[in-house]
């Protein structure tokens, strides 16, 4: 069978079945299209950031304590647009009752870009080499940012032909565990967009230290 027709059927399970199988969140047609931030700076939007909360998604399976940071890396040659570099952190951990089953640190180093300077709020980020990155990529809309205390992040991936998509969120602050004062903002933006803020589960950001892993943020 074909590969794009294995990836429709798995994906129509999966939509038939709730959308549990790759995020949080998922449905039918086109992606939703939700505003994005503007006027944005990613200069001041570089930094470390906290996870708050976030859909469910199987490349964080089990990680808490997560944990972004961005800084600009150089300027496009061809494009004038900057080229940052995005370390994702956390441990991984699961427990079953008072039994720890596995906890070590998790991190993950990629890239973002802005392919349309008009539009800056609008990345996409790419993790990998040169050959993974073509499937390890994905947008990152900063929907909404204050740049000191809250970030609110989209990232939606469409299906081939546009039979439907799935979508992740989310909720990011500049300290560890801090829940921003305008959460129900952040949600009514996405609910607006039609997209669901119930896939949003908060993230554990307690007893985050492990050897080697840079938690200064």
């Amino acid at each position: 069978m074909h590969s794009t027709s294995v990836l429709v059927c798995a994906v129509l399970v999966c939509l038939i079945g709730g959308g549990t199988c790759l995020s949080g969140s998922s449905g039918w047609g086109r992606c939703p299209q939700p505003p994005v931030q503007q006027p944005f700076d990613f200069n001041l939007y570089t930094g470390a950031w906290f996870e708050y909360q976030r859909f469910s998604v199987a490349y964080e399976a089990f990680v808490k304590c997560g944990k972004a940071q961005y800084q600009v890396q150089r300027y496009d040659q061809n494009t004038g647009g900057p080229i940052l570099s995005v370390t994702n952190s956390g441990i991984k951990e699961l427990k079953i009752g008072d039994h720890t089953i596995f906890r070590k640190n998790s991190s993950t180093v990629g890239q973002a870009t802005i392919p349309d300077l008009s539009q800056p709020a609008k990345l996409v980020v790419t993790f990998g080499g040169q050959i993974l990155s073509y499937f390890a990529r994905g947008d990152y809309w900063v929907l909404s940012t204050d740049y000191n205390s809250y970030a609110l992040v989209y990232s939606c991936t469409a299906l081939p032909f546009n039979v439907g998509y799935f979508d992740v969120a989310w909720i990011l602050t500049r300290e560890r565990g801090v829940s921003p004062g305008n959460l129900a903002d952040l949600y009514q933006i996405l609910s607006d967009a039609g997209v669901n803020p119930g896939s949003f589960f908060t993230v554990d950001q307690q007893d985050c230290d492990l050897p080697d892993m840079d938690m200064r943020g």
